[in-house]
């Protein structure tokens, strides 16, 4: 395997600042993750959870290395961006449940921690943005148990594996 994978696949596995960003992703997981298990299940949940963290591990690193940067992404919020893509995702396709929270409280988050990733120096928003978009296909692609149509699954993995196929090309080009 060629270093610029082994890269990305390890920073969603590393952390330098222990206090600081660990703290943070936990917090966010503890407080988004569990409505996001109940919707899915634990098995779902843990794919979504960790595709999301390899998918913005490996755009950042291709956004990254495209720019001739050498710099790893490391840390969890990736996987935890992928999470508010999956609430995304069940924003629109439930919007009679959840319409007015994804207005005014799924959009706003994401947006505004976004919005921090570009004023504030050393936050990667490529892999906020990957694992943004990793987590709202692979939610798609995994479906809500007795709720999703085939087709719409088969979308969503048609999805995922065009978007990691594309930063997969992206990174070893």
């Amino acid at each position: 395997i060629s270093k610029p994978m082994c890269s990305a696949n390890n920073s969603f596995f590393c952390n330098f600042s222990l206090f600081k960003n660990v703290s943070s992703n936990l917090y966010s997981l503890f407080i988004i993750g569990g409505q996001i298990e109940t919707f899915l299940g634990r098995a779902k949940f843990l794919f979504v959870f960790f595709i999301s963290g390899i998918g913005g591990g490996l755009l950042s690193s291709a956004i990254n290395l495209m720019q001739g940067n050498n710099i790893l992404a490391v840390g969890a919020s990736g996987a935890i961006f992928g999470l508010m893509g999956s609430l995304l995702y069940f924003g629109f396709y439930y919007r009679t449940y959840l319409g007015e929270a994804l207005k005014r409280q799924i959009i706003p988050v994401i947006i505004m921690n976004l919005a921090l990733g570009f004023m504030i120096s050393g936050i990667d928003n490529f892999a906020h943005i990957g694992g943004l978009v990793t987590g709202l296909f692979a939610t798609m692609a995994v479906g809500v148990e007795s709720k999703s149509k085939k087709v719409d699954r088969f979308n969503g993995f048609l999805c995922l594996a065009v978007f990691l196929g594309l930063t997969l090309f992206l990174l070893l080009k």
